[in-house]
């Protein structure tokens, strides 16, 4: 594959640049990507790539990630590259959309950082600046440029403003589909009380920017964030107050313990109701009734019917 790649000198700065194997295949997903709109055929199936995106699979990668290294140096497994690549999915620096045959992987803002190569190097300084997403993602921006320009760009770097900007997410990624999740529950509840003009155009890009902060800072698992989501969009209060990503990673813990006590309850409203059914004979063999005619039914039938034998034996 021909081309190069722009590479920013504060990759430096990112936790992945400490840790060889996640920086080897950062870069060599930098590499693999293509840089304009393509089809690649994959067995027999014609497959539309964008500019930014890949197809790999574990095999593939694996064998990607081992070529040229020393015997000692490679990696044994194919499982283990792959895993390493839904680990930069969960820092959110790349989407893989995975099909029984093959994983078509994203690279989170691309268009912006490798983009339109024949800009001027001004230009791409000015635009860097501007528009710079938070810092842990500034991982492939402008080429390198000569010192005084690098000079002068670090002088117009606001890293204050330029942290508090959330990153693009694509529409497919982990955190996106999270986010949309949330904000689908919101409103259905807000239509429902006829209020949806009132959260409709949410920041679906923030929203997404703090479900990954949730999962990658905080640590929390996506599947009991979506239990949270999913039980507050049910509560009678909470579902009042939680209306954004970022309110929900905010009261996280309160809203687990509140969930757990919850269902705790609830479960022991079932056990005590099943108690209180014993106690009273109801469901016990002997008082079974037929949930829809009314009657009895169990060994009383079988009581009358042999009552009945008995009379007819007797007369």
């Amino acid at each position: 594959m021909e081309g190069w790649i722009k590479l920013h000198r504060k990759i430096r700065n990112n936790p992945i640049f400490n840790d060889f194997h996640l920086y080897r295949l950062w870069s060599i997903c930098l590499l693999e990507a293509s840089h304009k709109s393509h089809e690649q055929i994959v067995g027999k199936q014609l497959v539309k790539l964008k500019p930014g995106q890949f197809i790999t699979g574990r095999f593939d990668i694996a064998e990607t990630f081992n070529s040229g290294l020393k015997q000692k140096d490679k990696i044994k497994g194919d499982k283990t590259v792959y895993r390493w690549l839904e680990t930069l999915e969960l820092g959110g620096y790349l989407s893989i959309e995975k099909t029984n045959k093959y994983s078509i992987v994203t690279l989170v803002n691309w268009e912006f950082y490798q983009g339109d190569v024949n800009k001027d190097d001004h230009q791409i300084d000015r635009q860097e600046t501007n528009k710079r997403p938070s810092k842990d993602q500034q991982m492939t921006t402008n080429k390198n440029v000569k010192n005084d320009k690098n000079v002068k760009n670090d002088k117009k770097e606001d890293p204050n403003t330029s942290s508090r900007q959330p990153k693009a997410y694509a529409e497919d990624s982990l955190y996106y589909k999270m986010a949309k999740h949330l904000h689908g529950l919101i409103m259905a509840y807000a239509e429902s009380l006829s209020l949806g003009h009132l959260v409709r155009d949410a920041k679906l890009q923030s929203w997404a920017d703090d479900c990954r902060k949730m999962i990658g800072i905080d640590k929390r698992d996506k599947d009991e964030v979506r239990k949270v989501m999913e039980w507050t969009a049910k509560d009678m209060f909470w579902r009042k107050q939680i209306l954004s990503a970022d309110k929900l990673r905010k009261k996280y813990e309160r809203l687990c313990f509140e969930m757990a006590a919850d269902q705790a309850k609830k479960g022991g409203d079932k056990s005590d109701n099943a108690k209180d059914d014993r106690e009273n004979g109801q469901g016990s063999p002997d008082k079974q009734t037929n949930s829809i005619t009314g009657n009895q039914t169990g060994w009383i039938r079988t009581r009358d019917n042999a009552e009945a034998q008995m009379q007819n034996l007797q007369g």
